[in-house]
């Protein structure tokens, strides 16, 4: 294989693989804020700190650049909101993907309860129009609390994107309209009485690229080697 192919090659592997800044949130209420940048936290990442409903403009990417994302954070009328007791990620059984893994983004975070009638709304705005983003959540609360599983569903509820369980994470995947926006909504699921609830305490948000977008990249590095020849 001569070096023009070795760089193609390379090319089209990293098309495929190759994904936007990402943007890490810890919804934060008995501890305490993520660490200031530029020391981040132990990998070096900035966070963006949600303590409250309502809107925060534009989060951080986890090299502390203004993403352009805005989230907006409602509860409904039976949704206690953020609170509840903590616990960090040494708790035995855990399973914290990496870039969450980070006791004070782990120990407390926003909750639902009251069944599956309480239910809080992330909205997101100034996201690419009409493109895909991976969403990854992680939630659980101290064992002395009744918890139930959590349902992330799309924004108006009419659909189930996917579940966890306590000290669980999913990875899902919303598409943003033309105007750049996407919602989607959590709730408890399979309590049996108004104290069970289903928290949320980190998530991450990471574009998707096209992949024709990535493959017509490699293309026209690939018509450039080509001309040298």
């Amino acid at each position: 294989m001569n070096i023009h192919s070795l760089i193609v090659t390379g090319l089209l592997a990293a098309a495929s693989t190759v994904h936007g800044a990402t943007v890490l949130v810890d919804f934060a209420s008995v501890g305490g804020s993520s660490p200031t940048f530029p020391t981040g936290d132990t990998n070096g990442n900035a966070w963006t700190t949600i303590s409250a409903a309502g809107t925060a403009a534009n989060l951080v990417d986890t090299t502390n650049a203004g993403s352009g994302i805005s989230l907006n954070v409602t509860f409904s009328p039976t949704s206690t909101g953020f609170g509840g007791a903590a616990f960090n990620n040494t708790d035995p059984g855990t399973t914290v993907p990496g870039l969450l893994n980070q006791g004070f983004a782990t120990g407390d975070g926003v909750f639902a309860n009251n069944g599956t009638t309480g239910f809080v709304t992330l909205s997101l705005t100034g996201l690419a129009a009409n493109s895909s983003y991976a969403i990854t959540v992680y939630g659980g609360r101290n064992t002395s609390w009744t918890s139930g599983s959590a349902a992330i569903q799309s924004g108006d509820g009419t659909s189930t994107l996917g579940t966890y369980g306590n000290r669980q994470s999913l990875t899902f995947t919303i598409l943003a309209d033309n105007t750049g926006a996407a919602s989607f909504r959590f709730t408890e699921q399979g309590g049996t009485n108004t104290a069970d609830s289903a928290t949320l305490n980190a998530m991450s948000i990471t574009a998707v690229p096209e992949p024709s977008a990535a493959l017509l990249g490699s293309l026209a590095v690939l018509g450039l080697l080509r001309r040298r020849r």
